[in-house]
């Protein structure tokens, strides 16, 4: 076995001479291999060691620091590079070093500079160009310095790149300044074309180059004489370079003649090039331009001669060379081009190309390049045009440019003129197809046929005719004579007379006599070679890159002459010739059977047939082998033949990465093969077995079914193939006695490189086998717990499948074994890394993708940012650290409260000085003024004593003041309601029958629609819009794929914490002790069976009689073939065999082999597989729970658990017909979840659910709460029974009361409630629970407010003069109804707009809430007005309460016959007025409340009564209530202290400025237990399910249709097998799954696509993918051995993959189960990961599973999903991107329940944002367009709603749907808080903003006290004792919130800030108010005398 070392790219190179030290400094220092980030310090010391490297060399030094190291600077530092004067302080005064530096200064500026290159660096770096090509040129002597010719080369492109970009800069004139024009004028021989082409012809010149290719090409030597330039590298090259830059220049220029005479003297063979110049992109640019001159010549033969080459060069070698440079983009663009231009080409010219370039070709170009006769499109534009100028070069003009020509025609004109003359070429050639197949027709031709058939004249024909012969006569510049002339044309004629004589020009050569003259040749050779290496000759050998010579033994290093001589192409031949002259030995040969082979000590490697080599090249391919020419090998067929049969089993393991498989085979060709592996391998242990007889069959090849029938899993099976079995059971034939006995090898040491050892773990280390790595079943270990001597020892040693063990040796160099007592070497073969591709004598392979080697992937920084602040740093520091930690909102809102703080303190010391003053003149004031009567002096001095500074004070200013346009608005809006009201009020007071009636008849119709009415439960329904992404994947992915399965789990807690000690079988059969974890315990284990087992065939009777088990509706994956339920439970370890279990002493034995190694198929202990009874894998973190890691690798014997999960089918849910399946599925699941509820089991405790579990439970928890739902409204409702009234003592305690109205105000808000349903019902729109809870506290806390409002203001008024209850009931509404409607309407159009939300159940919330509070407004007004006018009527005439025709009679002993006997007596002893002036009876009893004075005014200005008023009447007016009294004398004064006020201001804006810090802290999301009531079981289970899961659910990545799988470009952006883009699919998401942490994403399977590629070229005894020979139909892998099958396809490639064979055998796949022949069946692991077209069997749409990380927490849900959604985002751009019109998306169970909580945050603001402005527009229309009033309500309403959220954070209340409804809903209470104190501030005319408040605070204060606040307190109280956690959070926490938040804003900060900021009166009301005070005075005694009447 021979080693090759690849000589690495880079030219010629100079023998080194530094030691091994040395290089290891340099090559393995901190520049070597790349760099990561780079600093400006290190870019100075790489460059000074780069300075040493040339100047002391070697050459491969420099070459290492050019091509990585330059190349990764390049890439990796952005920033400007430092000056080369700042370098020239670090390496000296080294002219030529420094221009080299400035070099690749400036062209990593052209490269990466943001915004071009400026015209003064364009300018430098010629300069600098000429700088360099000086120091080359003018030397007398040669530089004694060797650069690469990698750079040499980079140099001379970079030079013609930056004058080819100088004159674009110049021709494009309308982008220059005019200082640029000016610069360019004055140098104008700056990147002049003559100075160009001096410097190339120069550099040809010095270097003879010319000269030299001549001599080569003639095969004569050239004599350099004395020139010593043209002897060295540097020049040599640098002047073969220039040669290819005036190629490049001349074509640039459109002189193409000139540019193939420049290089005439190159041969533009890619082979012959490659001898004298081994850049890469080198020969690739050449051959481009070349070809290109070609082809605008009309040489189109010659252009696609050099354009295959060239391509099919490029094909070969870019996976060698390219990977080495970074110019692998210019290369693929430059391929590109080609293939476009030799499309191009072949259409023009068709002719026969290479296979694989026509392929290639015809699937790139098929359906974009026109036929050769449609020349011109449908638009008239040439098809051609836009190839043709993507291919071409970018042309320049030489010729000066034009400065007063500002435009850029001028750049622009070369390459127009090009596109003209090609397209000048096309339309010439447009009739040459059409001929040429014409004539290839006929021999002789008349030309008027030619023309009858071209639809022409003959006179039109003929110059057709001259046309075809001019252009395809060819135009070779290379052509010298007339004899020279050939035709490209695969036919000619000549025309006589009339008639054409047409003869092909193409002969057919005879291959026969070239072949024979070729073997003639080649024995002359051979002859000659084995005469000057026989030993008369001195011996000499090849081998292992070193010379031998066999006489002396002494080795000599390139110094033999013949070999110096010795052409590429026969020095394969030398070296297996030399094989015969090698002293090799071999320790076996010849394979005898079952694996073992034949002893042969000491023996000599023996020829390999001929016949067996293709078998040698396809098992070994690393073996060079030469045809017609026999290896010397210690291996035979058989022994081939064996490795064949373990080449395909592993294949199945880890051939989808090349490199580690090859690593692998090599690791095993080299034991079985190599001819001296006596050096490395010994035999350890023989023994003799007999040969068999090999002319007999054996039907061995069928033990393996019998060793497999108790567990195998059985395949697809036709019909047919049975039939075949049957009938050929009888014709097979017994194994015949053996007659010989041999010895053969059983064990051996296998001595390995510890170096290669590791890089073979280390190549395989990340290769994927589904959801494992394959290194860990190779280890037989799990989870990344193998190291390189567990692999092997296990490979060696623990294989069961493996009869020869091997004892793998780790050794450094030369070991001497003291067992064997012998020396050995071990093999030197060198193993490829994964990130390398695989380039082997027989084949090459591309580098292993991202998805199997981290090392093809992006770099990831795993290093959190960590604190830069140390312990010990300043207070200042740690301060800057926590505020650098906060929310940018917390910041500002910091910021703001301080800017607060400084205003808050200025302003107080503003007021608090002047207040100083004033109290001292105060003092001084009131001892003269203590005269003046009370009233005066109340209005015109503060509560505190000081006196007021208001508007409102001075009368003089009301007498003439004028009302704005605003305030005469306002007052007619005002004016216009109160007059509606008030018809409204005395029509339903005066008529109660028109009024109840037809309302209730109304209403009646509205609520009938209730019983067409349907609730929502489904929770999709309920939170997840209809439009939403995440819906509507998961619709798709139901509609494709089928619902997602149906979980049932059984989480198994021991009761017996403690570990355990068994016995369990060790892999050397020994039996040892090992501490398990409680869950192996046998009784726990047996009892845990039983269960699973009692559960699987558990069955429900059906009503209908059916029975129905466990196996009617579960999830079968192998399905027809195999009809086991899918559970996933440890038991599946011995397929749940109770017996085994009981029985069985040693059985931790099997659960320890099958926890290592999953996919075993025979354990070692019991020859039982792990796999499940169903068919599948069980991973042991899927069924055990709560096990330990230790250094990352997990412990499972450790386990605290056992998970039992079982799968079912489900079904989608059918509104319109009853899915019986999934009825007869629920109810399974019901009596399942009833029979959990009451298993007790002695050893352990259970944790259960089913899918339905939730949804039972908040059922169930719904129900439970009803009763505690009721109690809070029976709560409610009797507070505002009782509250409503006024009682006077206990006498009239029953006449007081309120309980009738109370009553009906309640009933008409249950109307407004189920009318709102009933509606809605009729609208087809569905209902929700949520409704329920939610709606009627809603509209409750509306509706008694207003109701408290509407019963006080008439206690608390008192009929006018003449007027009766009636008027009195319509002036109060009218009074009363603005304020109403300003409320019921601000929230309704609030809500109203609320449900533009596209949430369902915030959306029906606002929806039913708008139309309920409307419809309760609508009955407050007409009903409820109704009924208070004939309570109020009760209430006069003494009637009891409810029971109305009673009535308490009056006492008649009082000296007032119409009093009550007993004396007024008062609860609450309000103070009354004894002073009752009056006013003229003239006032209007329809004067609005803004044009009269309020009921303060009232009071002070009572008229008296007349005799119609009943005296006990006139007492309930008089009486103030508790509330009112407190409020008027206690509270309201309080609050206006001059002292609290600004406390109040301080506390509110602190309150609201924490609560804006503290909103970013909300959570979002809703944590599962809390849907949960306290008692559920299902509390106990996601406990468990935290504590105890290892993994996250699954994850789905599904591709939508528009992607054709058959493409093989398009299957490389999917699949993750080598060749593979590396920015495919499933690389992207292996990269994912390298981050958890970052994107939840924690395993990723392998792809339907890889298992389908590999199940294609699974070869071997049994191919997987086989076809009948008679009928054609699938042959699986477990028909008889016998059966006429034949493999799908021939070819093993993916390239070679047609789209039928990849449509007509996809199904198959998707049909074939695993087994152990065929491990990449995809029936199990991908049966339902493709959905296939019903018409064509294509691909529709497919997915790729993956399972996320584990998720715990709400957070964790949603950040796996939004991460998910990102990285597929990715995906889905990187595939449009690359053409294919597709999406991809992730679809999970949980995605579409958490999808809401990504925009959650979005729809709060929006939500409360519209609703806010809705307030605002609303009330400030119907506040009279009072800005300031709506400003304030909204302000305090905002701010309640920030103190709101801010609440949840401190409460733990995540923000979600329920708490979005919430907050919604408080914005409508908070108005109810506001409105109404905010109105009767506006309705104050008299007096200053602070009494005004103080009297509306008294006043309404009271009111929406009584009617919000504590009615709702009391029944939210008793929410908080509800045993649904639900309930309690977001009810009863929330609620009590909205109430106490509501009215702490309402009822304090808002009056106080009216107090300061509050609207001025109107000023039209306070010409009312003036007027109606003058009239009083000046007509005293017309006042009176109308009061007397």
């Amino acid at each position: 076995m021979m080693d090759f070392e690849y000589t690495p790219y880079g030219g010629t190179t100079a023998p080194s001479t530094m030691n091994q030290q040395e290089m290891d400094h340099y090559f393995g220092g901190s520049y070597g291999g790349g760099v990561s980030s780079i600093s400006r310090r290190e870019i100075i010391e790489h460059f000074a060691e780069f300075r040493r490297a040339i100047h002391e060399g070697p050459v491969s030094l420099v070459q290492h620091y050019y091509n990585t190291n330059y190349a990764t600077m390049m890439q990796n530092y952005s920033a400007e590079w430092p000056s080369a004067e700042a370098l020239r302080e670090h390496v000296g005064d080294d002219p030529l070093f420094l221009t080299l530096y400035k070099e690749m200064y400036f062209r990593h500026i052209y490269a990466s500079k943001p915004g071009g290159v400026s015209l003064e660096e364009r300018q430098e770096s010629y300069v600098n160009y000429i700088d360099l090509f000086n120091l080359v040129l003018a030397k007398e002597q040669p530089l004694k310095i060797e650069l690469p010719d990698q750079w040499l080369w980079d140099i001379i492109e970079e030079f013609i790149y930056q004058f080819q970009s100088f004159c674009n800069f110049r021709t494009k004139l309308a982008k220059r300044t005019d200082d640029d024009i000016e610069q360019l004028k004055r140098n104008i021989k700056i990147w002049n074309v003559h100075a160009v082409l001096n410097v190339m012809h120069s550099l040809v010149d010095k270097s003879r180059i010319v000269e030299q290719l001549e001599a080569t090409k003639k095969g004569v030597s050239f004599n350099p004489g004395s020139d010593l330039f043209c002897q060295t590298n540097l020049y040599k090259m640098f002047g073969y370079f220039s040669l290819i830059g005036l190629l490049k220049l001349h074509t640039l220029t459109s002189d193409y003649y000139m540019a193939l005479k420049t290089i005439e003297c190159i041969d533009l063979d890619v082979t012959k090039q490659n001898d004298v110049c081994q850049v890469f992109h080198c020969i690739v640019a050449t051959n481009y331009h070349a070809g290109f001159c070609y082809t605008m010549m009309r040489n189109y033969e010659d252009a696609i001669r050099v354009f295959v080459d060239t391509l099919l060069y490029i094909q070969r070698s870019k996976p060698i060379i390219v990977a080495q440079t970074f110019q692998n983009d210019a290369v693929n663009k430059t391929a590109d081009q080609m293939m476009t231009l030799l499309a191009i080409c072949l259409t023009l010219n068709p002719m026969r190309i290479d296979e694989t370039i026509y392929l290639h070709l015809r699937e790139k170009f098929l359906d974009k390049l026109p036929k050769p006769l449609l020349w011109v499109g449908p638009d008239g534009k040439l098809p051609f045009r836009d190839s043709f100028a993507y291919a071409c070069p970018k042309f320049i003009s030489p010729a000066p440019t034009i400065f007063e020509q500002r435009n850029d025609t001028q750049w622009a004109e070369p390459f127009n003129r090009q596109i003209e003359v090609f397209t000048e070429e096309l339309q010439e050639q447009a009739y040459i197809p059409d001929v040429r197949s014409y004539l290839k027709l006929y021999t002789t031709m008349n030309i008027e046929k030619l023309a009858t058939f071209m639809e022409k004249t003959p006179q039109e024909v003929k110059p057709i005719l001259l046309t075809f012969k001019h252009k395809l006569s060819g135009n070779d510049a290379t052509q010298k004579t007339e004899e020279d002339f050939q035709s490209s044309a695969d036919i000619d004629f000549y025309i006589d007379k009339e008639i054409i004589y047409i003869a092909d020009t193409k002969i057919t050569r005879r291959y026969s006599d070239y072949l024979v003259k070729q073997i003639l040749k080649y024995e002359e050779l051979t002859r000659s070679i084995v005469e000057a290496l026989s030993p008369q000759h001195g011996g000499i050998f090849f081998y292992n890159s070193h010379c031998y010579d066999t006489n002396n033994e002494i080795q000599h290093s390139g110094q033999i002459s013949l070999y110096s001589i010795m052409k590429y192409k026969l020095l394969s031949l030398i070296i297996f010739i030399c094989f015969k002259y090698i002293s090799t030995k071999c320790i076996w040969y010849e394979g005898i059977r079952d694996g073992f082979n034949q002893v042969y000590r000491n023996g000599q490697p023996k020829p390999l047939p001929l016949t067996d080599i293709s078998l040698l090249n396809e098992m070994c391919p690393h073996i060079p082998t030469t045809e017609g020419v026999s290896p010397l090998l210690c291996c035979d067929r058989k022994q081939l033949t064996e490795i064949q049969k373990f080449k395909y089993i592993v294949d199945n393991l880890i051939g989808r990465c090349p490199s580690c498989y090859f690593n692998f085979l090599r690791i095993f060709c080299e034991m079985s093969c190599n001819p001296d592996h006596d050096q490395f391998i010994w035999p350890l242990e023989i023994f003799n077995i007999t040969r068999p007889n090999n002319e007999e069959v054996s039907i061995k090849g069928n033990e393996d079914e019998v060793i497999r029938k108790d567990w195998a899993l059985t395949d697809y099976v036709d019909p047919e193939e049975e039939q075949e079995h049957d009938a050929d059971k009888a014709t097979s034939k017994v194994v015949t006695k053996p007659i010989e006995t041999v010895e053969v090898i059983k064990k051996l040491r296998y001595f390995i490189s510890e170096e290669q050892a590791n890089d073979f773990i280390n190549s395989c280390w990340s290769v994927r086998i589904n959801f494992q790595y394959a290194v860990d079943v190779l280890c037989g270990s799990l989870n990344r717990a193998c190291d390189v001597k567990k692999l092997f020892q296990y490979i060696g040693l623990k294989n069961a499948q493996s009869p020869i063990k091997i004892d793998f040796i780790f050794v450094n160099g030369t070991y001497y074994d003291k067992e064997i007592k012998r020396t050995f070497q071990p093999s030197k073969a060198k193993m490829f890394a994964c990130d390398q591709p695989v380039v082997l004598p027989h084949l090459s392979r591309e580098k292993c993708t991202c998805m199997d080697c981290n090392a093809m992937c992006p770099k990831i920084n795993h290093t959190k940012k960590e604190s830069f602040i140390s312990k010990n740093g300043t207070f200042i520091e740690k301060f800057k650290e926590k505020i650098y930690k906060l929310h940018i909102i917390t910041i500002i809102a910091i910021g703001l409260y301080s800017v607060f703080v400084i205003i808050f303190i200025f302003a107080c010391l503003y007021e608090c000085i002047p207040n100083l003053k004033r109290n001292k003149k105060s003092s001084l004031v009131e001892n003269i003024r203590n005269d003046k009567t009370d009233e005066i002096e109340g209005e015109k001095k503060n509560l505190n004593g000081g006196p007021i500074k208001d508007e409102s004070d001075s009368e003089a200013s009301f007498s003439e003041q004028q009302g704005g346009f605003l305030d005469n608005i306002g007052m007619k809006i005002d004016d216009g309601l109160h007059h509606i009201f008030t018809v409204i009020g005395r029509f339903c007071a005066y008529n109660p029958r028109y009024t109840i009636i037809p309302v209730l008849t109304i209403i009646f119709v509205l609520c009938f629609g209730s019983r067409y009415y349907t609730v929502t439960t489904d929770p999709v329904d309920l939170w997840v819009a209809s439009n939403s992404r995440a819906r509507q994947e998961k619709a798709y992915f139901d509609e494709k794929f089928g619902p997602f399965y149906r979980i049932a789990h059984l989480i198994l807690v021991p009761k017996n914490k403690k570990n355990i000690s068994l016995l369990y079988k060790t892999p050397l059969e020994a039996e040892e002790k090992y501490t398990f974890g409680p869950v192996f315990e046998r009784n726990f284990l047996l009892d845990a069976l039983r269960l699973q087992l009692f559960v699987e065939n558990f069955n429900v009777t059906a009503a209908s009689g059916k029975t129905i088990y466990l196996n009617n509706t579960c999830y079968k994956p192998l399905e027809p073939d195999n009809n086991n339920c899918a559970i996933l439970s440890l038991f599946q370890y011995h397929q749940n065999n109770l017996t085994f279990l009981s029985q069985e002493r040693l059985y931790p034995s099997q659960y320890l082999e099958c926890i290592q190694a999953p996919l075993t198929q025979q354990t070692k202990s019991f020859q039982r597989t792990c796999m499940g009874k169903f068919g599948g894998p069980i991973d042991p973190y899927m069924v055990l729970g709560a096990f330990p890691s230790h250094d990352g690798v997990p412990d499972y014997a450790k386990a605290q658990a056992l998970i039992i999960t079982i799968i079912i089918n489900n079904q989608r849910k059918n509104k319109e017909n009853v899915n019986e399946q999934l009825e007869d599925t629920l109810l399974w699941e019901q009596h399942f979840l009833q029979y959990m509820k009451t298993y007790n089991s002695k050893w352990f405790d259970v944790k259960y659910r089913a899918e339905r579990s939730i949804e039972d439970e908040i059922e169930r928890e719904s129900k439970s709460d009803i009763k505690t739902v009721l109690i809070s409204y029976l709560i409610m409702f009797l507070y505002i029974a009782i509250a409503l009234g006024r009682i006077r003592n206990i006498r009239h305690l029953f006449v007081d009361m309120k309980v009738s109205l109370g009553i009906a105000g309640v009933a008409l808000v249950t109307l407004s409630v189920w009318a709102s349903v009933g509606i809605f019902s009729y609208m087809k729109i569905p209902t929700t629970l949520i409704i329920f809870e939610v709606i009627p506290f809603l509209v409750l806390a509306v509706g008694v407010d207003n109701i408290f409002i509407l019963t006080q203001s008439i206690q608390r008024d008192q009929r006018l003069l003449n007027e009766d209850v009636e008027s009195q009931i319509g002036r109060i509404v009218g009074r009363v109804g603005p304020a109403m409607l300003l409320t019921s309407v601000s929230e309704s159009i609030a809500f109203f707009l609320g449900a533009l939300t596209p949430m369902p159940a915030v959306r029906l919330f606002s929806l039913y809430a708008a139309v309920s509070v409307l419809i309760d407004f609508f009955l407050q007004i007409t009903i409820f007005v109704t009924f208070i006018t004939l309570d109020h009527k009760r209430t006069i005439e003494n009637r009891i309460d409810v029971f109305c025709c009673l009535q308490i009679s009056r006492d008649k002993t009082n000296s007032q016959p119409r009093c009550l006997s007993l004396p007024r007596v008062s609860w609450f002893k309000p103070k009354i007025s004894k002073k009752r002036p009056s006013i003229s009876n003239n006032q209007s009893p329809l004067q609005t409340p803004l044009g009269s004075i309020k009921s303060d005014e009232t009071n002070k200005n009572i008229f008296r009564q007349s005799s119609k008023i009943e005296p006990c009447e006139e007492h309930l007016m008089e009486m103030d209530g508790f509330l009112f009294s407190l409020f008027k004398k206690y509270y309201a004064p309080f609050i206006m202290n001059c002292y609290v006020r600004p406390t109040v201001i301080f506390i509110f804006f602190t309150w609201l400025a924490l609560s804006i810090a503290l909103l970013p802290y909300v959570k979002v999301g809703l944590e599962q237990n809390i849907t949960m009531a306290k008692d559920s079981y299902m509390i106990d289970y996601f406990s468990a399910l935290k504590e105890y899961f290892a993994v996250g659910p699954p994850v789905y990545f599904v591709i939508t249709q528009g992607i054709d799988y058959s493409n093989i470009n398009a299957s490389n952006m999917i699949c993750a097998s080598a060749g593979c883009s590396s920015k495919s699919m499933a690389n992207q998401l292996g990269i994912a799954s390298l981050r958890p942490s970052e994107t939840r994403i924690a395993q990723i399977g392998t792809t339907w696509l890889d298992d389908y590629y590999d199940w294609l070229r699974h070869r071997g005894s049994t191919p997987c993918c086989r076809l009948h020979e008679t009928t054609g139909g699938f042959c699986s892998t477990n028909a008889p051995l016998n059966a006429n099958c034949h493999p799908c396809t021939r070819s093993t490639t993916r390239e070679a993959l047609t789209h039928y064979e990849f449509t007509t055998f996809l199904p198959y796949f998707l049909k074939d189960n695993p087994n152990y022949k065929c491990a990449k069946g995809g029936h199990a692991a991908h049966g339902n990961s493709v959905a296939l077209s019903d018409e064509d069997k294509t691909v529709e749409t497919s997915l790729i599973m993956g399972y996320h990380s584990l998720l715990i927490s709400s957070g964790d849900f949603i950040e796996a999903m939004k991460q998910a959604y990102i990285l597929t985002d990715t995906i889905t751009r990187t595939l449009q991107t690359a053409g294919y019109d597709v999406k991809v998306f992730p679809y999970s169970i949980f995605y579409v329940f958490y999808e809401q909580y990504l925009t959650i945050w979005h729809d709060v603001f929006m939500n409360l944002s519209i609703s806010a402005a809705a307030i605002f527009v609303a009330t400030f229309i119907l506040l009279g367009f009072d800005i300031m009033s709506a400003f304030i309500i909204t302000l305090t309403i905002a701010m309640i709603t920030c103190d709101m959220i801010a609440m949840m954070y401190i409460w733990n209340i995540e923000m979600n749907a329920i708490s979005l409804v919430n907050l919604v809903m408080s914005v409508g209470i908070s108005l109810e808080f506001c409105a109404h104190i905010c109105r009767d501030f506006i309705l104050s005319a008299k007096g200053s903003r602070l009494k005004r408040a103080e009297k509306a605070l008294a006043y309404m204060g009271s009111s929406v006290f009584s009617g919000i606040t504590l009615t709702k307190i009391g029944g939210i109280v008793v929410l908080g004792f509800s045993h649904s956690q639900l309930f309690h959070i977001f009810y009863f926490r929330m609620f009590i919130c909205i109430v106490s938040f509501g009215a702490a804003h309402g009822l304090i900060f808002l009056p106080v800030l009216l107090s300061y900021i509050g609207p001025s009166p109107n000023h039209i009301r306070k010409t009312r108010i003036h007027r109606s005070r003058s009239m009083r005075k000046s007509h005293p005694l017309q006042a009176m005398s109308t009061e007397m009447s």
